[in-house]
Formats: C-alpha cells, sequence, structure tokens
C-alpha cells in the first residue's frame, strides 16, 4: 500500500497466469498525480522487455484506475540482499544481477 495506490495479485483466468493489479484510488490523487500516473501508462505502453515489468491493460472507472501488470517475485533486490549473509553476494550472482540492471538501463536509454 502506497500513498495513492494499493497493490494486489491475481490470476488471470484465461491466461492462467499470476497478475500484478495496481489500484489508484481516484479520491487520493490530485491533478500532478493523475498527470504522473498517465505518462507512466504511457512509457510502460512503449517499452517491452524481459528485465522490466510489463503492463497488460488499464481499466478505470468513476472509483479507481487499475493497472494490470506482469507479477514479479514479491522479493526486491534491497530485501534480496538484506537476506543474505554479510550482506554480499558472490562473484558469479553479482554479474547476472548486474548484466539485468545494465540491460534495462541501456533498453530504456
Amino acid at each position: 500500500i502506497g500513498a495513492t495506490a494499493e497493490l494486489k495479485m491475481a490470476r488471470h483466468k484465461e491466461l492462467d497466469i499470476e497478475v500484478a493489479i495496481k489500484i489508484y484510488d481516484r479520491k487520493k490523487m490530485n491533478n500532478m498525480h493523475l498527470k504522473n500516473l498517465e505518462r507512466e501508462v504511457e512509457i510502460l505502453n512503449l517499452i517491452k522487455h524481459p528485465n522490466i515489468i510489463n503492463l497488460y491493460h488499464t481499466y478505470e472507472n468513476y472509483k479507481s484506475i487499475f493497472l494490470i501488470m506482469e507479477y514479479s517475485s514479491p522479493i526486491n533486490l534491497e530485501t534480496f540482499m538484506k537476506g543474505r549473509p554479510f550482506k554480499r553476494i558472490n562473484e558469479d550472482e553479482a554479474k547476472i544481477l548486474f548484466r539485468q540492471i545494465a540491460e534495462a538501463v541501456s533498453y530504456m536509454h
């Protein structure tokens, strides 16, 4: 749960895949929030990369705005690192993570 959105996991029945649903409460959003959300959706619709979360669909009603997105593990890099002994990873793991991050950043540029 964030300042303007809540995130839930769901299952797409037809495709039989897990998805993340980002739910924005219109009451909590001002014009700046709406502009930023429009920009986020516009950018996500333009990009397709294996190391960047995909946006599948958007839906809105009078109360909320829903972003149906690719589901990813709830463990982010920070949480992953905190769970490691001495907060370190070996060189092989570091190479894989760094390559994924570098490829995503390169794609965005």
